[in-house]
């Protein structure tokens, strides 16, 4: 079966997101992990009522990265969607 160039693209652009979104989420992760484990976590207690995303994440470590990969692969479809519409990548 032959893809076509449409599907193509839209390949590279979720692979794209997706090396670029585990970048963003291990960064993110390591510094939670850190920031958690060298007792920076009592900083500002009383200033936020709410759960804080870098104690979610140290938590639900596994949750945050597929959230997170899932959140950059829609964002990557929907640019490469735009750049087909406009014309900018050209598909036969």
């Amino acid at each position: 079966m032959k893809k076509s160039s449409k599907e193509i693209w839209y390949l590279w652009g979720s692979f794209w997101s997706v090396v670029i979104g585990l970048i963003v989420s291990k960064v993110y992760l390591t510094w939670a992990f850190l920031f958690y484990t060298e007792g920076y976590q009592f900083w500002g207690f009383n200033s936020w009522t709410n759960d804080r995303l870098w104690m979610w994440a140290t938590e639900n470590h596994q949750f945050f990265m597929v959230l997170t990969l899932t959140i950059f692969i829609s964002i990557g479809c929907l640019f490469v969607k735009f750049l087909i519409d406009n014309g900018v990548i050209k598909h036969s």
